[in-house]
């Protein structure tokens, strides 16, 4: 297959908006939601088209990436016009223009955790946030400051769990690779993948806009097939593939979880036209359901996944 044109991360939030400000949907939305599960997706597998997309959350220069599948929310109350409304009330988004429309909704992607508030008026504590910061606490220099007290060996203080989710989301930069609302995703058949590859490449190239990344962490098993298919199609088609991919290492690491291993792997990543390269790696087990709260648990994996990072870097160093 022949490539499209590489989009940036900003073109494609500048064009959804305008798309959502002209029309009250997501053009792009609704070609990808056709192309992967057809005109009558179900419920489960329908994406949204006509609620806000989430590119991205936190500091776009950060030191630390983190890239999640897509925004696990349900595609039909995420299309709501209520829902759309209250996240325009919540987060001050201002869409009397396209220019302020999109200004805002940076200001919403980089610092919206400090509006996102429970029913007392203070930071709302959600898990898979929370999680994110077991997982890093480990990670020397990762720029995201995490507090002395988290994870404790008892019950966790709220406020601490407040301050951590704070950190983690305003420090680092969380990439989503599809920004669209969906409660299913990660089942897609190989014959599906294909039409991924525009969004990777556009999360890829964000990533390597800034030189200076220090650790760029992929959330899901599901990478590992999204690269091994892309990596397939880029040998064929070289002139039209911007990025080359490696898998090079899988670990699994007993004792963490009672129910069985958990994995990382390593990935070489090059940009082509740039001739530059990282080395990521791939949390296979970051969104297994078997690590609830666990933040104890989360932690052991985030240091082991480190381990395996940082060996290979010192070991393979220019």
């Amino acid at each position: 297959m022949k490539q499209q044109k590489l989009i940036t991360l900003d073109e494609r939030i500048n064009q959804d908006l305008k798309d959502l400000l002209t029309n009250h949907q997501i053009n792009a939305a609704i070609e990808l939601s056709n192309e992967l599960f057809g005109e009558k997706a179900s419920k489960e597998h329908a994406i949204s088209t006509k609620g806000m997309p989430g590119y991205y959350a936190g500091e776009r220069n950060a030191q630390t990436v983190m890239v999640m599948l897509n925004p696990g929310v349900n595609a039909g109350k995420n299309d709501g016009k209520d829902q759309y409304n209250e996240e325009i009330d919540k987060y001050g988004i201002n869409t009397s223009s396209l220019e302020t429309f999109i200004s805002t909704y940076h200001i919403r992607s980089k610092t919206g955790v400090e509006q996102d508030l429970d029913k007392e008026g203070k930071i709302r504590i959600d898990n898979f946030d929370v999680k994110q910061a077991a997982f890093l606490k480990d990670w020397t220099d990762s720029g995201v400051t995490i507090p002395a007290g988290f994870p404790s060996n008892g019950k966790e203080d709220r406020d601490v769990l407040r301050e951590t989710r704070v950190n983690v989301l305003k420090q680092k930069l969380q990439l989503e690779l599809v920004p669209y609302a969906s409660q299913k995703f990660s089942s897609l058949g190989r014959k599906k993948l294909c039409y991924l590859f525009p969004y990777l490449e556009t999360v890829l190239d964000e990533i390597f806009r800034v030189d200076n990344r220090k650790y760029v962490i992929f959330c899901s098993g599901f990478f590992e097939r999204l690269f091994k298919a892309y990596s397939n199609e880029a040998t064929k088609n070289t002139q039209s593939f911007r990025f080359k991919i490696e898998l090079l290492e899988k670990q699994p690491y007993p004792n963490i979880l009672s129910n069985g291993n958990v994995y990382c792997t390593l990935v070489r990543i090059a940009k082509i036209d740039k001739d530059k390269e990282i080395v990521a790696i791939i949390a296979h087990t970051f969104p297994s359901y078997a690590l609830p709260n666990a933040y104890d648990k989360m932690r052991k994996y985030g240091l082991k996944c480190f381990e395996c990072l940082n060996d290979y870097q010192q070991t393979h160093k220019p």
